[in-house]
């Protein structure tokens, strides 16, 4: 029989047993994977490596306790200290869950340890829910970029200030 109380439970234990870690080489095949299913775009697999070589500390998965990775988000740092989220997934089941909203934290603290005070990115101006989601994280509407993916829809600039707090 089901019960609210339960699932409340194993919810909070499983936020706390997933792992936010860098990503590493051999987690390579599962984060492909989980790009090549989610995403519109599609991206060859030394995108991803190209990224981890130039600024690692901004490649970072969440791994479940059997090893699964469960998402990832990949950044970069600019010439002009901002960082950018160039791609960010979850795995579709394990949406809702706060993985996302925990990648973005996390990397919002490694990217002020590097020194930057703003991240930037963009997404599709047909992704709505995804829209709400970075508003609920802080980032806001910077203008639209007409024709920015390569199937001709326009994208959204958002941006948002980011500072140590001691």
């Amino acid at each position: 029989m089901y019960s609210p109380c339960k699932a409340v439970i194993t919810l909070e234990v499983f936020r706390r047993t997933v792992l936010i870690r860098e990503f590493r080489e051999t987690d390579m095949e599962q984060v492909f994977n989980l790009a090549c299913s989610v995403f519109d775009e599609q991206y060859r697999p030394e995108v991803f490596l190209y990224f981890h070589s130039v600024w690692p500390q901004g490649q970072l998965v969440v791994q479940s306790p059997e090893g699964r990775i469960l998402g990832f988000i990949f950044g970069a740092m600019t010439e002009d200290g901002k960082c950018r989220v160039m791609l960010l997934s979850v795995t579709p089941m394990m949406r809702g869950l706060g993985i996302g909203g925990r990648l973005i934290r996390e990397f919002e603290a490694r990217a002020t340890v590097s020194g930057s005070n703003r991240i930037m990115l963009e997404l599709r101006y047909s992704k709505t829910r995804l829209l709400e989601f970075y508003r609920r994280m802080g980032f806001v509407v910077e203008g639209v970029l007409p024709a920015y993916y390569s199937d001709g829809e326009d994208g959204i600039l958002m941006s948002k200030l980011i500072q140590w707090n001691i």
